[in-house]
């Protein structure tokens, strides 16, 4: 495998997604079979880790196992979002997507605002065959960080909304979450 998709698979695609922009015909011709614009994932964490705030510093603790949806919906993302497909080399594909999510059993609620701009990634193994993964991880306020496969692993990443830069204000601290499980495809 190349140094650059070792790179990119162990740490995300940094910066802005650049390449030349494709469409889905053009991805077929690659023989990529693109995600479903009605995508549905559910997610159940397997572990969840991390630390809280107390009397000033944080402390290890465990988290409750939670289950949560993943869905696409290009209204997470505000009128003028544009699925775009680019081409960063012949073995490494990227679709500008949005993502919804909400915790397993929460109806929809007006004005939830918890979804955001993703990327699914695809690339090219050595056996020819390709996988596909989908990331959150960029500027995401009502998005949790993670990183997913529709029907394999996730790993969902720290996140905290509160978090002082002052050091004399140990008042209090928003908890970091480490989480980890499985995804499956429910819909289509």
């Amino acid at each position: 495998m190349k140094p650059m998709m070792i790179f990119i698979l162990l740490f995300g695609f940094a910066g802005n997604v650049s390449g030349e922009e494709i469409d889905s015909e053009m991805t077929k011709s690659l023989g990529i079979s693109l995600l479903p614009m009605d995508l549905v994932v559910m997610c159940e964490s397997g572990g969840n880790v991390g630390f809280n705030w107390n009397n000033g510093r944080f402390v290890f603790t465990k988290f409750k196992l939670d289950k949560f949806i993943l869905k696409k919906n290009v209204n997470a993302c505000g009128l003028n979002f544009k699925n775009t497909i680019s081409k960063i080399e012949d073995y490494f594909v990227i679709r500008k997507v949005c993502i919804k999510y909400k915790k397993f059993g929460e109806g929809d609620k007006i004005g939830d605002l918890s979804g955001g701009i993703c990327y699914e990634r695809y690339w090219k193994t050595s056996y020819g065959s390709w996988m596909t993964n989908i990331e959150c991880t960029r500027n995401q306020i009502f998005l949790p960080v993670i990183i997913f496969s529709p029907n394999g692993l996730f790993t969902r990443g720290p996140t905290y909304l509160s978090m002082s830069l002052s050091f004399e204000d140990k008042t209090y601290r928003d908890s970091l979450t480490v989480g980890w499980g499985s995804c499956a495809t429910i819909s289509p």
